[in-house]
């Protein structure tokens, strides 16, 4: 073997070398990277269930206030209808007082 091709081959292992070191360190940060998305992964979603959470228990009381305001509501027009049926039969009384009742027989 001549010394040119002695010298190809030593050069193409060290180049050979230096590409599988190359490969490993990039193996090792893809797997750091992969760690680091992972975690970034399960803090999100951790982060994404407290909102969730939040968000369900904010609907809970939204359903509640709404039955509440529905009751309000209820009540109110209840009040109203009676304010109405009092002044009413309060109208009715007034007009049978001042006209002389049909029951009433005069000789």
């Amino acid at each position: 073997m001549s010394l040119e091709v002695r010298i190809w081959m030593v050069e193409k292992d060290i180049v050979i070398e230096r590409l599988e070191s190359l490969l490993r360190q990039k193996d090792e940060e893809i797997a750091s990277l992969k760690a680091t998305i992972e975690e970034m992964k399960k803090r999100l979603e951790s982060e994404v269930e407290v909102e969730v959470n939040e968000l369900s228990s904010i609907k809970s009381e939204l359903k509640q206030l709404k039955r509440t305001v529905d009751g309000l509501i209820g009540e109110i027009m209840d009040m109203k209808m009676a304010i109405r049926d009092k002044q009413e039969n309060k109208e009715d009384k007034n007009i049978s007082k001042n006209e002389p009742s049909d029951d009433i027989i005069v000789y």
